[in-house]
């Protein structure tokens, strides 16, 4: 369903040590648009709500704000579902931010069309005012 393409790369993903737990940090191949960011804040803070999830000790930094970089906290030996979970969080975000790109492009076209109508109708309006004939037959 996504066309728009946010992938993590996970070849510049680093682990740095902060005791108890580990803090990662991974870029991502694009700068989000603000479809997305919205979209990343609302899934990652359904995931950080939903129990079993993700692994414990696991927290995600929101993309909106470290731009090209998602940061957080991972447990020792969480690697694969770390990333199992970053990579799915990141997919459901292009889906969602593209349903929401779509919907707002249906209400721009939807309003588009109704201005339309409108201004034909205001035509119609001119051109009934300014016709002497069309206003005597309403009387």
């Amino acid at each position: 369903m996504s066309e728009y393409a946010i992938r993590i790369d996970w070849s510049t993903a680093t682990v740095t040590a902060d005791n108890p737990s580990l803090i990662y940090s991974v870029k991502l191949n694009d700068d989000p648009d603000n479809y997305w960011r919205n979209e990343f804040d609302i899934l990652r803070d359904r995931l950080h709500t939903e129990a079993g999830a993700a692994p414990r000790g696991f927290w995600v930094n929101s993309a909106s704000h470290f731009g090209l970089e998602l940061t957080g906290g991972m447990d020792p030996g969480d690697e694969e579902r770390v990333r199992y979970v970053l990579d799915d969080l990141v997919q459901r975000t292009n889906d969602a931010a593209t349903r929401a790109r779509e919907a707002e492009s249906d209400k721009a076209r939807e309003e588009a069309a109704r201005l339309e109508e409108l201004q034909r109708a205001a035509q119609r309006a001119t051109e009934r005012l300014r016709s002497p004939h069309e206003l005597q037959a309403l009387e």
